[in-house]
């Protein structure tokens, strides 16, 4: 009988076999601000990663859900014992972080990771809600499958489990038939 778990693991194993041949890689998208940028409480800075530029390939290449990160280079401008606040906001996920002499490395979220593998690029916001500081640098991080690399050609493992899973539909269909 072919019940909907039967097939959702044929799908899950001819996706995997898919990807088999694929490449695995990490793009890397580095923005140094020169200068840096200054932000007081109020203002906010836009602007966009692009893992084009290192060769990501929207369409072709895939980038996986786990393993990306964003690093920020934030850094206080060193007065009066103040605290400074930012909010960063990213395709789905809103942080609040303490701005000190520390980098900041955030995870990626599920909006990001489908921003980025429709046309590889990552729109941030990051406003000062409190005190004034200096971003320098924003570094994105994407791991993913390099499937240009991949041959063209199916490989036999991937055209064997296609067969299988035909096989099984049709015997299932038999069986359910009574044939």
């Amino acid at each position: 009988m072919l019940t909907t778990k039967n097939l959702a693991l044929t799908l899950a194993l001819l996706i995997a076999s898919s990807l088999a041949n694929a490449t695995l890689v990490t793009w890397t998208d580095t923005l140094d601000f020169t200068p840096d940028i200054y932000l007081s409480a109020g203002n906010s800075y836009s602007y966009t990663h692009d893992i084009t530029d290192d060769g990501f390939d929207p369409g072709i290449d895939y980038a996986t859900i786990f393993g990306n990160s964003l690093t920020l280079g934030v850094y206080d401008d060193n007065d009066a014992f103040e605290k400074e606040w930012a909010h960063i906001e990213l395709p789905g996920i809103d942080s609040i972080i303490e701005v000190d002499y520390s980098d900041e490395t955030l995870g990626l979220g599920f909006h990001a990771w489908a921003s980025l593998n429709n046309d590889g690029l990552l729109d941030i916001t990051i406003k000062a809600l409190k005190g004034d500081f200096y971003l320098g640098y924003s570094i994105l991080e994407v791991t993913g499958k390099a499937n240009k690399y991949a041959a063209n050609v199916p490989e036999p493992g991937t055209l064997g489990l296609l067969g299988l899973a035909l096989l099984g539909f049709a015997a299932a269909r038999r069986i359910k038939s009574g044939a």
